[in-house]
């Protein structure tokens, strides 16, 4: 856990550097976490979460109008806790998700809300995967610690029909066709 917590701060020491680089990253901008694949499946994976503030992470199902479907528990969710989403994404096509607390002052925050943008922060880790901290809290109570809720998206490819296995089921056919 403490190696997973360690790289979790380097991502986050990572993300500063750049914004004090000059290449700021506007806590209120869209977390917009988009496909950059063709028709691939999407993994999220729990990576640490706040024990003092409980809450849902659920994936928002488009095809049934965002509806929140619940992923993980953060009281019960460990680092090995992962979830194939029952769907695939197209190029370009936008995942969001939603985070819900627990507790007397139960509030759910989502990346497909404007309002609530400032509480996701998304670093991208590579070209297919990203890493996002939620903040639970958008009172001016908040501690602003950015660590309630760390998940990681993994967008899987699927690879397509390589130019020899077409050419091979072409022959296929057409050797099935001259039989007839």
């Amino acid at each position: 856990m403490h190696k997973k917590f360690a790289i979790t701060m380097l991502t986050m020491s990572a993300a500063m550097s750049t914004a004090a680089l000059g290449n700021e990253i506007d806590p209120y901008d869209d977390p917009n976490i988009l496909s950059p694949c063709g028709c691939g499946p999407v993994l999220v994976e729990w990576v640490s979460g706040d024990g003092d503030a409980p809450g849902t992470l659920s994936w928002l199902n488009p095809d049934i109008q965002n509806t929140p479907i619940a992923l993980f528990d953060s009281t019960t969710a460990s680092e090995s806790s992962r979830v194939l989403l029952p769907r695939h994404y197209g190029l370009g096509e936008r995942v969001d998700f939603s985070y819900t607390t627990a507790g007397n002052n139960a509030a759910t925050m989502r990346t497909d809300v404007q309002g609530d943008w400032g509480q996701f922060v998304v670093v991208q880790e590579s070209s297919k995967v990203y890493l996002v901290y939620v903040e639970d809290d958008n009172t001016i109570f908040s501690d602003d610690d950015l660590d309630d809720a760390v998940f990681r998206v993994s967008f899987c490819t699927v690879p397509a029909p390589g130019p020899s296995m077409l050419f091979g089921a072409g022959l296929a056919m057409m050797g099935l066709r001259r039989r007839r």
